[in-house]
């Protein structure tokens, strides 16, 4: 990640000094007369491995915050890999089937398992279960209760057999009853109870805010107002969710797809009742991930199988399963209130939106204070909402709909942004344009003057809202759109402008689409 590249070429830089003072010790060399290159650490003819260097537990400088910040990286004309052409080694690999996957592991004496889910993904226990008819199956082995002491996984079983088939049938006739103390509101509840917290004014925290546009829209004799509703959305990858638990003497092993591995691995080892120097994660590629396997607590039911069989165990998740416990991008409901000049230059912005904040279940430590000092924010669930748009005033609030979160285990969805805060920073962008009676790249052109703070920064988004109006200008130009008025009736053409999950994020993006609306159904279809 861009913002981490200082951090990890120093991490990275240490590294290698270590593996080059531990490898002259043994080597019997001094140091300075050493030379670290494809993996070696070579004195004239005498060389050793970096893996014979880890082996031999030699290894033992450490690195202060302030010998890190003390390293001098090596200038950009000495990288050997950055910004030169490479050949992506795990291309060959996944085009010819040999890559490995999650899904594709296997270990001696592993069997396989399906979860067999509650109603709802909260305040569930068992009253009683039943595996009389899955017993039949040949190749059924028994069905495990999940006695979860992180009480992720409410009211689950775990069905285990010799193969995945006979454990995805048992699944389907095992008979349980269950006690339900949660509720599962349906999206329209939800959106509702989002309509009424963005009503409230004392509701959600400041994420940003420039001068004081509240007073500005109360003054004003008309205020541009859009409400803005996304339902839930579901990852949907290509690979289901599946992970392999098993024990190797004191050492648990976990393999499976995991796109951070720091959040799932204290929620696995307090589920097994283990220390965590005592597990191990084996990260394969991932069959899709977009944010669903940033938490992965399905392998919380899956080591907690495993154990209770006393053998590696697989679990995979039916797609009926993955769509049920997804991790889903919440639904929102957003308002943004604006004032223009006659010139349409904006005034004062307003940004409400009401929302599951996915790193207040997955990484409480990481929301940010609120600027307005009414308690804490979750910047994945509001950024992008910050626009590079001037404006003279404006605020973008964030609130957590609790409905939500007692429904729901909201999780993070890849896009830029959060996805739905561009979608309606940019819808209300075309609607202040056509009330106004402008042009919508004429428009945003007039609205991207990199005052301020949007004129970027370094080290990150240099350049700001230069370059965002850049690359506008140039799609403008590669899809013709000052020609748009010549196309047929019943097809035009529209744009959308998009940028980094976070302002420091230098991802600048224009889109133009050319669409055709059916005048008969309203059927809308992109073109190009």
């Amino acid at each position: 990640m861009h913002k981490s590249f200082d951090q990890l070429s120093r991490a990275g830089a240490a590294g290698r000094i270590a593996l080059l003072e531990a490898g002259a010790r043994m080597l019997g060399a001094p140091a300075k007369e050493c030379v670290a290159s494809d993996s070696m650490i070579r004195h004239g003819s005498r060389a050793v491995s970096y893996a014979d260097i880890v082996a031999s537990g030699k290894v033992t400088r450490q690195f202060t915050e302030a010998d890190l910040a003390s390293i001098t990286l090596k200038p950009a004309s000495e990288r050997r890999l950055l910004n030169h052409d490479t050949v992506a080694r795990d291309v060959p690999s996944k085009v010819n089937g040999t890559a490995v996957y999650g899904i594709d592991r296997k270990v001696a004496g592993m069997v396989f398992a399906r979860p067999i889910l509650p109603p709802t993904r909260y305040g569930n226990s068992i009253l009683s279960w039943d595996d009389t008819a899955a017993r039949k199956l040949p190749g059924y082995l028994r069905t495990v209760v999940i006695e979860d002491p992180t009480r992720t996984c409410q009211g689950w079983l775990v069905d285990v057999a010799e193969s995945w088939p006979v454990a995805a049938k048992a699944a389907d006739l095992i008979e349980v009853r269950y006690k339900s103390e949660g509720g599962a509101a349906s999206d329209e509840q939800m959106l509702a109870e989002g309509a009424r917290l963005i009503d409230n004014p004392s509701t959600g925290g400041v994420f940003h805010q420039d001068g004081d546009p509240l007073t500005r829209i109360s003054e004003a004799r008309e205020v541009h107002e859009g409400i803005y509703r996304t339902h839930t959305a579901l990852h949907m990858h290509l690979e289901p969710l599946n992970a392999l638990a098993w024990q190797d003497g004191k050492t648990w092993r976990v393999h499976g797809g995991n796109q951070w591995q720091s959040i799932t691995l204290p929620l696995v080892a307090k589920a097994l009742g283990i220390d965590q120097a005592d597990l191990v994660f084996e990260t394969s590629y991932l069959g899709g991930g977009f944010g669903r396997r940033l938490y992965c607590e399905f392998i919380v039911p899956t080591a907690l199988a495993a154990k209770a069989m006393g053998r590696p165990v697989k679990l995979v998740f039916a797609r009926s399963d993955d769509t049920k416990f997804d991790q889903p991008r919440s639904p929102t409901v957003q308002r943004i209130r604006s004032v223009t000049d006659g010139k349409g230059a904006l005034l004062a912005y307003d940004h409400r939106c009401a929302a599951g904040w996915p790193t207040d279940s997955i990484s409480p430590e990481a929301l940010e204070p609120s600027k307005d000092g009414n308690g804490t924010v979750d910047p994945f669930a509001i950024s992008g909402a910050d626009h590079w748009y001037d404006a003279e005033s404006q605020r973008i609030c964030a609130i957590r709909n609790d409905l939500v979160h007692t429904t729901l285990l909201p999780g993070y969805l890849r896009s830029v942004a959060s996805g739905y805060t561009t979608w309606a920073v940019e819808t209300h962008i075309d609607e202040l344009a056509h009330a106004l009676g402008r042009d919508p790249a004429e428009y945003r052109l007039a609205l991207l003057g990199a005052k301020g703070r949007n004129g970027g920064a370094a080290p990150h988004a240099v350049g700001g809202a230069n370059r965002l109006r850049a690359v506008l200008e140039r799609v403008l130009e590669k899809s013709g759109w000052s020609n748009r008025h010549t196309l047929p009736s019943g097809k035009g053409m529209g744009l959308a402008l998009g940028t980094g999950q976070e302002r420091e994020m230098p991802t600048w993006i224009a889109t133009v689409a050319q669409v055709a609306v059916d005048s008969a159904s309203g059927t809308v279809r992109v073109e190009s």
